[in-house]
């Protein structure tokens, strides 16, 4: 737009950073006086508007910062993360100057990130907002935003962010799947066709329609979102126009889009696609699952499974999914033979590998699909199973590594798209394959360190094909790679006895690397905005805390925060959750906590009464860590520098999976049953 009030967005460059901060402090100082206390505002300013950060900030690609300009006169910005996966894209931050709010600015500002969001293949976009900013509250609720939770953020000195989590679906182009009528209220007006739409993200979708191609007519195009509250339903209200093609029928129908939710509305709510959650770190950005339960009390189901299984359960949106390891009884044609180094059996059987998906309101198995029928050549570890790997989803796809018996993609009905052969494995003493792959957009990152030739693959997710290999020279282990943005790319960080390291997704080639740690270094690591933390506790203890952009041989450097050399976990990962890092120590039920910026120690190896051997990872949601035991027992714990136990669950069942929360629900998968927990 050209003229005397021409409005503009663009990228952020670094020869506009003193107008920036000079417009960034002067907005934060107008918009949080009467919210924040002054020592909190001038605090979060010396964070936020620090050059060197801004500038390396404002050259990040995949979280850009926009600038909007009225004339020559710089009068807002705001910047968004655009890989955080699964569909959910974050606003980071949307300002405009108090001088020139009321000019439809910010709605501009906003529709712009949206189009970029969308452009990224985003389904839900989410921001958090201070739940006193009233005036921002209501402006993104016009702009078709609900409230869908809450968090409260330590972000240092003493002080807090107490927030609203916000979403709104941007996209409905996730998941599209034929399917006959189902569910009460169903429309089926006359059309050519009956096809299901699958709600992304929280939304669970029960009602038909009609459709070749559609568009969305609401105030921009978006849904807009709204409660029942007499109901306890969110939905999605607009105009939605069904084109049929003209050899079928020829016809234009328009109609009010409704999906409704059964349970109660959180930010992560029916979307669980790794077995740490949708986060990949175990943290539940809002949920309000039950404090109490046992086997008789606050249960919505319980369905018991065929075979047996540890690993974890993933949820898109009403669908469970769960793997599990059948005996059969049959025997193999040909018997596998037992390798010298080994101290198992192998089984001399042949084993059914399922694919179970639950609905995850009732219990009630919705289809089991057999991935493969195969006589394991290995045994495995009296604590573990032939279903130890947990599958993985892109809300397309399923994705599920059984290691030697091969890698394997589904779509969501259970039909098999692919499956991949990547050799066979043999894992030291014969214990026994439990590897989970990781993804990130198409790239499916399978570890495969065996006591052979050990290797990272990474597969294309359409196809199964093979991108990249890359050899590594590690002994067996059962980590889950895990992603981080860094300088304008992905790294992928993979933990390994001899050295932790991080790769380039793209390449596979290394970047950094860390060592030494211990013999099954199993945990996967975690990260925050300035550090990445990789542990092992079997035979050695050992943190290493690792600044974000480290590149070569980071042992013993000044890329190294700090290391800690006690209590470690074995199995099970560590938690960061609200400015602390909550881990077990090695198999066992004490529990540490510490400072994640200097490693010292809140909390000390402190017995967690009632609980026996841990495997599962803890998962942190509403202010409270939930740690399971294999015995079943789930410890309860209000987040915090010290142990504050809020009670133990028992339900008598062995558990090496870990808890899985989706709005007010926890499921916990045993070896036999998956159960689901509510507050009645």
């Amino acid at each position: 737009m050209n003229g005397p009030n021409s409005i503009s967005i663009r990228r952020a460059t670094r020869r506009e950073l003193e107008a920036f901060t000079a417009l960034g402090c002067r907005i934060w100082r107008d918009c949080y006086r009467e919210i924040l206390s002054r020592e909190q505002i001038e605090y979060m300013l010396k964070l936020r508007f620090q050059r060197e950060t801004l500038a390396k900030a404002f050259a990040d690609e995949e979280n850009p910062y926009w600038f909007l300009w009225v004339d020559k006169n710089l009068v807002g910005y705001g910047s968004q993360s655009l890989l955080l996966g699964g569909g959910r894209l974050k606003i980071e931050q949307i300002y405009v100057d108090s001088q020139w709010q009321g000019k439809g600015l910010g709605r501009q500002l906003l529709g712009h990130m949206v189009a970029v969001a969308r452009k990224a293949n985003g389904t839900i976009l989410f921001l958090t907002v201070n739940k006193h900013n009233r005036t921002a509250i209501q402006f993104y609720k016009r702009q078709g935003f609900a409230i869908s939770g809450s968090c409260v953020t330590d972000i240092g000195h003493g002080f807090v962010m107490d927030d609203y989590v916000m979403e709104r679906l941007i996209s409905w182009t996730r998941s599209i799947s034929t399917r006959k009528k189902v569910g009460r209220g169903s429309l089926e007006p006359p059309s050519c066709g009956v096809v299901r739409k699958s709600c992304p993200s929280f939304l669970s979708a029960k009602w038909i329609y009609p459709m070749s191609l559609f568009s969305l007519a609401a105030a921009d195009g978006a849904p807009q979102l709204f409660r029942f509250e007499n109901k306890g339903y969110l939905g999605l209200h607009g105009a939605v126009m069904f084109r049929c093609p003209s050899i079928l029928c020829g016809c234009a129908i328009a109609f009010h889009l409704l999906c409704a939710v059964s349970d109660s509305v959180a930010a992560d709510a029916a979307w669980w696609p790794h077995w740490r959650g949708p986060q990949a770190n175990g943290v539940v950005a809002s949920g309000n699952p039950p404090l109490t339960w046992s086997a008789t009390e606050n249960v919505r189901w319980i369905t018991q499974i065929p075979g047996k299984g540890a690993s974890t359960p993933i949820v898109v949106d009403d669908h469970l999914f769960v793997v599990s390891a059948v005996a059969t009884g049959r025997r193999p044609e040909h018997p596998p033979v037992k390798h010298p180094d080994a101290r198992t059996e192998p089984p001399n059987q042949l084993y059914r590998f399922l694919l179970i998906a639950l609905n995850r309101h009732s219990g009630d198995v919705l289809w089991q699909k057999v991935i493969v029928e195969e006589s394991p050549h290995e045994g495995h570890h009296r604590t573990n199973t032939y279903a130890g790997g947990s599958p993985v989803t892109d809300g397309k796809r399923l994705y599920v590594s059984l290691g030697s018996r091969g890698v394997y993609a589904f779509d969501l009905e259970g039909n098999r798209l692919w499956g991949r052969q990547l050799g066979r494995m043999r894992t030291r003493r014969g214990w026994g394959e439990a590897s989970t792959p990781g993804l990130h957009e198409d790239h499916l990152v399978v570890p495969w360190d065996q006591e052979d030739q050990s290797w990272l693959f990474d597969l294309d997710v359409a196809s199964g094909k093979i991108r990249w290999r890359i050899p590594r020279d590690e002994p067996s282990n059962w980590s889950t790679p895990v992603f981080v943005p860094q300088d304008g790319e992905i790294q992928v960080i993979v933990n390994g006895t001899n050295r932790s390291r991080g790769y380039r997704l793209q390449t596979g080639e290394s970047i950094w690397e860390c060592g030494v740690l211990s013999v099954n270094a199993i945990p996967t690591p975690i990260f925050d905005d300035q550090r990445i933390y990789c542990m092992s506790g079997y035979r050695k203890s050992i943190i290493y805390a690792i600044f974000r952009g480290a590149k070569g041989d980071v042992t013993d450097t000044d890329r190294m925060a700090w290391t800690f050399n006690r209590h470690t976990p074995y199995v099970a990962s560590p938690l960061l959750y609200q400015g602390r890092l909550y881990m077990t120590k090695g198999l066992g039920s004490r529990l540490s906590i510490l400072d994640p910026k200097t490693g010292h120690p809140l909390v000390e190896a402190e017995p967690l009464q009632g609980l026996s051997n841990v495997y599962a990872s803890p998962v942190g949601v509403n202010g409270h860590v939930y740690i399971v035991d294999r015995e079943g027992n789930t410890a309860v714990l209000r987040a915090g520098d010290s142990l504050d136990l809020v009670g133990v669950n028992r339900i008598n069942d062995t558990v090496d999976a870990s808890p899985v929360v989706i709005g007010d629900r926890l499921y916990l998968r045993s070896w036999s049953a998956v159960y689901c927990f509510a507050n009645d």
